[in-house]
């Protein structure tokens, strides 16, 4: 009798689990890209940073933060593609490092260039390249972690996951046996490339140029 007239109200993240769709927030298109695929309609993956943003110059509001604490899963890209994680408070239970199984094939920056933008002074970016899905083996192997990781989020759905990887991981080996086509037949040619960033490096590496 009390709700007679009250508004409809809309559905919270807490009653969506409880329907049976887990909300999994993600940091990068390519992982969204990839959540969905393994997940299809058995999940509600959110992709919190801003359409057009690079998480690697994002920093979350107090509500982003909101809606990842309360996520089920929260898969981020790692490689240094989230430095603003170490200034926030996320449950280390849920959050999954989807580059965790790669650390010692990261494209290492030792020597980055000192530049300034503005007046807030000279500064680098020293550390690793980020953009490791640039690379089809890598891509795959980060595949593999988001179906682990949402494998033992829904362990009733195990074999659709398992078909859905197998099924993305079919296309990014195409996409693997095409960039070896291309890396034969620019072999002789000492191709090298010149760009305003480092994250092509994962690119270049796997073309076998410079």
């Amino acid at each position: 009798i009390a709700g007679c007239g009250q508004p409809e109200r809309p559905v919270s993240q807490e009653e969506n689990f409880l329907n049976g769709q887990p909300i999994v927030v993600v940091t990068s298109q390519p992982l969204l890209e990839m959540a969905k695929a393994v997940a299809g309609e058995a999940a509600d993956v959110q992709l919190v940073v801003p359409a057009n943003t690079l998480s690697r110059d994002w920093s979350p509001t107090a509500d982003d933060v909101r809606v990842m604490q309360r996520a089920q899963l929260i898969l981020i890209s790692g490689a240094g593609y989230e430095p603003w994680k170490s200034r926030v408070s996320l449950p280390g239970s849920r959050l999954r490092d989807t580059a965790a199984g790669y650390y010692d094939q990261f494209i290492r920056i030792p020597d980055a260039v000192t530049h300034q933008h503005g007046p807030e002074g000279s500064h680098s970016h020293p550390g690793t390249v980020w953009a490791t899905w640039l690379d089809p083996e890598l891509c795959a192997a980060q595949l593999h972690a988001v179906a682990a990781n949402f494998g033992r989020l829904m362990p009733e759905r195990i074999k659709d996951i398992a078909a859905a990887e197998a099924r993305m991981a079919a296309e990014i080996e195409t996409l693997n046996l095409t960039f070896q086509a291309i890396k034969e037949a620019s072999s002789n040619n000492g191709v090298t490339i010149f760009s305003d960033a480092s994250h092509y490096q994962y690119l270049t590496q796997r073309l076998g140029w410079s």
